[in-house]
């Protein structure tokens, strides 16, 4: 048994060593292939903005790239310790099929539309004035690094999220049973005050159950939003950024007198960047959205029950759960990572299109 959890760990070390020594290795080449791209041979006035584009969106996914994965380092044995956790809290929760469909379609889905959006940044990256070579499609794969590099991790923390969710999904729907079958024995006319007393005992034994349950998942969203908060929001801020650059550039190529074929690939490389990064940031905020209102739910829940509650030890349980509740809500909005919503998305978005504005008043 020692020899096999060794083994496993070791496998693992490996696994991580490898995969940052890939990170590094597609860090330095998509350096080399800028330099060698853009610096060895001059680029047309005409292109300019074109240029101008790719180096922006590449540089920034690279400077993201660079942070997601140095904190994500310094942070390596908590990561580890949260993996284990939350490996082990998810399989007692995640043995519907049900759940497992869900997951494994929404999974299929994102992984599906990132390969074609990163397949269409790749063809609209690889410039239609040069001359086609082996060297030329080389190199724009290597510029596609950091970009593939973040979409991978956009969609690791998409899965996170939608893991939590259902595991807090499932805790909810055992609750509401609960709570619909105490409601149902409560409103019966011919219930006795023993019987009454039993279920309220009943429920009382299993919310303290649930309160055992709904602790190990705040201990393990505190965790994840601690690690994991900061490096959402640089891919949030990262996708705005692009969406309000690209748009800038869609109305800078658009506004030419004529238009010729080099003309409309530069469009669509801005259109097609400015679409498939808003898509990333609305599959981000409805991922971590859906857990803040399964939150909600749980407290509705809880309030139905206090409005007949009558028993001191059932309330105790009540009051607990509750807290529990209300306090993983406080970690949530403290860190602002599962507290996104659409509200923040409104403003995100009228923050962009104000400053998207003014680029265009300046142009």
């Amino acid at each position: 048994m020692k020899f096999s959890i060794c083994s496993k760990c070791s496998s693992f070390a490996f696994i991580k060593w490898l995969w940052l020594l890939a990170v590094v290795l597609a860090l330095c080449l998509s350096s080399y292939a800028f330099y060698f791209w853009y610096c060895n041979e001059p680029v047309a006035g005409k292109y300019l903005k074109q240029w101008i584009s790719i180096i922006i969106v590449w540089f920034l996914n690279l400077l993201v790239t660079a942070v997601i994965y140095w904190r994500q380092f310094m942070c390596n044995e908590r990561i580890q310790q949260l993996n284990r956790n939350f490996i082990r809290f998810a399989e007692e929760h995640m043995c519907s099929t049900a759940i497992k469909c869900q997951q494994l379609w929404y999974q299929t889905v994102l992984l599906a539309y990132l390969m074609v959006s990163n397949a269409g940044l790749w063809l609209n990256m690889n410039p239609t004035y040069r001359l086609y070579s082996n060297g030329d499609l080389f190199l724009s794969v290597v510029l596609m690094g950091p970009i593939i590099v973040c979409s991978l991790t956009a969609f690791r923390y998409c899965v996170i999220f939608l893991t939590v969710s259902c595991i807090l999904d499932d805790i909810n729907r055992d609750l509401s049973r609960q709570v619909d079958q105490f409601h149902r024995q409560y409103s019966s006319a011919n219930i006795s005050a023993y019987r009454l007393t039993n279920s309220e005992l009943k429920l009382s034994d299993h919310l303290d159950r649930l309160i055992i349950q709904y602790d190990k998942l705040y201990d393990v969203v505190v965790a994840i939003i601690e690690i994991y908060s900061p490096s959402i929001l640089f891919l949030l801020v990262l996708d705005f950024g692009q969406v309000t650059f690209e748009l800038y550039m869609f109305y800078c190529d658009l506004s030419h007198a004529s238009l010729d074929d080099d003309d409309l690939h530069m469009i669509a490389f801005s259109f097609v960047s400015a679409i498939f990064s808003f898509t990333e940031i609305l599959f981000i905020i409805n991922g971590t959205s859906k857990f803040s209102d399964k939150l909600m739910q749980a407290l509705e829940q809880l309030q139905r029950i206090g409005i007949v509650c009558l028993d001191s030890r059932l309330t105790e349980c009540i009051y607990g759960l509750s807290k529990v509740v209300q306090c993983m809500q406080e970690e949530t909005v403290m860190f602002y990572c599962f507290a996104l919503n659409n509200s923040f998305l409104t403003t995100i978005i009228a923050a962009s299109c104000s400053y998207l504005i003014l680029l265009i008043q300046t142009a």
